[in-house]
């Protein structure tokens, strides 16, 4: 694996969108970094866990995108019509990413959603908070790590 550089400039703003996996109306896509970094199927906000058995109390991280198997996992599903109002929201959970308080927006957590937009797009592609747009959705220095799983190996990246 190699050192990943500085990545505060790196967008996530790439969508991939596939088949919904559920049988509502739901679409869903997968939210990706602009830059692969040192993998080349991308990486994607997942939540932690594999797939299914995702933990949502664990938060979320960045790790291989899964949509090379065919089709987007759902730990790693949002919902695009819940994109435009600008809420990271995974259906399969039924989770919103959201600031883990006023007073820490720098922890992210995953929680109900309400109704209220917590984020905002900007045209440099990248994700901020609408409370504090100094605040960017960002990928951690470092090393990733081995993810545990699929050939190649998956990747992950801990923190955003």
């Amino acid at each position: 694996m190699k050192p990943i550089k500085t990545l505060a400039a790196l967008g996530f703003i790439s969508l991939l969108s596939s088949h919904s996996w559920s049988e509502s109306e739901v679409h869903i896509v997968e939210l990706k970094l602009l830059n692969n970094l040192d993998d080349i199927r991308g990486f994607c906000i997942d939540i932690k866990g594999h797939k299914l058995k995702a933990k949502i109390s664990r938060g979320i991280q960045v790790h291989s995108c899964y949509s090379y198997q065919g089709k987007i996992a759902v730990d790693q599903g949002l919902d695009a019509n819940k994109l435009k109002q600008k809420q990271l929201f995974f259906p399969y959970f039924d989770v919103c990413v959201r600031p883990a308080s006023s007073n820490n927006p720098m922890n992210l957590s995953l929680i109900k959603c309400g109704n209220t937009q917590e984020f905002v797009f900007t045209q440099d592609n990248t994700i901020r908070l609408k409370s504090n747009k100094n605040l960017c959705l960002t990928v951690a220095k470092g090393n990733s790590r081995n993810g545990g799983g699929g050939s190649p190996l998956h990747l992950s990246l801990i923190h955003i």
